[in-house]
């Protein structure tokens, strides 16, 4: 495994220098690490090492922890992560002709084309926001072994099915699976969670098998790195700032690339048996619970401008979404170069109080976002603590 991913870093570094962006960065004897401040600066063209073949795909970033960031995917691209994703889903326990529910939220569906993907009727869109009956009917309907999707969107749908689902396998993603989230969903579906992360930037990174234990590394796909603030490497067991390295992409590649995220390599096998090395954990993104005018807690998920806006989220350069401590909610939106107008304030305004009832929600523009030195982006937070009491386990202090 170390021989053959030397050289798929070798190749990986020899492809990059072929890019203006990484051309003067990449001398001989350094690799130096960048991030996304730096790779948001650089113009596309710098960025990538040739123009766009045929058959190229070009994805977005979120843009929940800043700045959404354009991605080129090579042609083979979407094929090799696909491969990678039927040797995950083995180990966890699914087969390639297993159903899986995917819960979204309705927006999302309608608005990014995921009809698309159940054509072949293996993977079903679940829309969170619907009503009990039609959820259950879909499920009913499709039969589902496994139900995938972001915790918090899973813990809210958990709540409202009241245990009348239980599948035999919950596939997480997207944000950080914290160990009260664990316990909430091991609860509502009486089955323990199965954490996948992964990045636009370089495809899944890490997942955990149907043991539910560590986060078995894609070596084949990325390298590794787990550095101190001095950038030095850190023993096995302490946490550090993880470094990527995509080993796949050689349209547009990424070397030593600090995510903003944190992890720790593990000092013992995965309870499954595997020897290669695994990651304990992984802490990334994550979300406060938005609480809406009845006191119910809702899924910052469903409050993506990018559900409100549709394709004119382009005019959003940055958002964030504050609720202080009375329950009043405040998105502020730094406007990118194609300007966000008051109608899009409106758009996302009343898209809000749909979700919140009648809330106070101020929609406003402002310059810059500050975020302090060494603290990670928060799109959304929020002062109110409730929690709605028979909804669910109340949350841990």
């Amino acid at each position: 495994m170390e021989t053959r991913q030397r050289l798929l870093l070798s190749n990986a570094i020899a492809a990059a220098r072929r890019a203006p962006f990484w051309r003067d960065r990449l001398a001989a004897d350094s690799l130096p690490i960048t991030d996304k401040a730096a790779w948001r600066e650089a113009p596309e063209t710098d960025r990538r090492t040739i123009a766009p073949p045929r058959g190229a795909r070009t994805v977005y970033t979120s843009g929940t922890t800043g700045d959404r960031i354009e991605v080129l995917y090579p042609p083979r691209g979407a094929w090799f992560q696909g491969v990678l994703q039927l040797r995950m889903s083995h180990h966890q326990g699914l087969f390639p002709w297993d159903r899986s529910a995917s819960v979204e939220v309705r927006r999302a569906v309608e608005g990014h084309g995921f009809a698309g993907l159940v054509r072949d009727r293996l993977l079903v869109p679940v829309p969170a926001d619907a009503p009990i009956s039609e959820v259950l009917r879909i499920i009913g309907r499709a039969r589902p072994k496994a139900i995938v999707g972001h915790s918090q969107v899973l813990i809210e749908m958990g709540e409202k099915l009241a245990y009348r689902y239980k599948p035999a396998v919950i596939i997480t993603h997207g944000d950080t699976l914290t160990i009260d989230h664990r316990a909430m969903l091991r609860d509502l579906f009486g089955v323990d969670p199965i954490d996948i992360y992964g990045t636009t930037e370089c495809g899944v990174v890490g997942w955990q098998c149907r043991h539910a234990d560590l986060y078995h590394v894609n070596h084949e796909a990325v390298a590794v790195e787990i550095v101190d603030e001095e950038c030095t490497t850190v023993p096995k067991g302490e946490t550090g700032q993880l470094l990527l390295t995509s080993l796949w992409n050689p349209l547009m590649p990424f070397v030593r690339y600090s995510i903003g995220d944190s992890a720790a390599w593990s000092t013992r096998p995965c309870r499954c048996g595997s020897r290669l090395p695994a990651l304990t954990h992984v802490t990334g993104r994550y979300f406060d619970w938005i609480v809406d005018v009845n006191g119910r807690r809702v899924a910052p998920h469903s409050l993506l401008l990018g559900l409100s806006l549709g394709p004119r989220v382009k005019g959003v350069a940055r958002y964030c979404v504050r609720q202080d401590s009375v329950g009043r909610v405040r998105v502020d939106v730094v406007p990118s170069e194609h300007g966000f107008s008051a109608d899009d304030a409106n758009l996302v305004r009343a898209s809000y109080l749909g979700v919140l009832g009648d809330l106070d929600v101020e929609v406003r523009t402002v310059d810059r976002i500050e975020t302090a030195p060494g603290v990670k982006f928060e799109t959304f937070s929020s002062e109110v603590k409730t929690w709605t009491r028979g909804e669910g386990p109340e949350p841990k202090a």
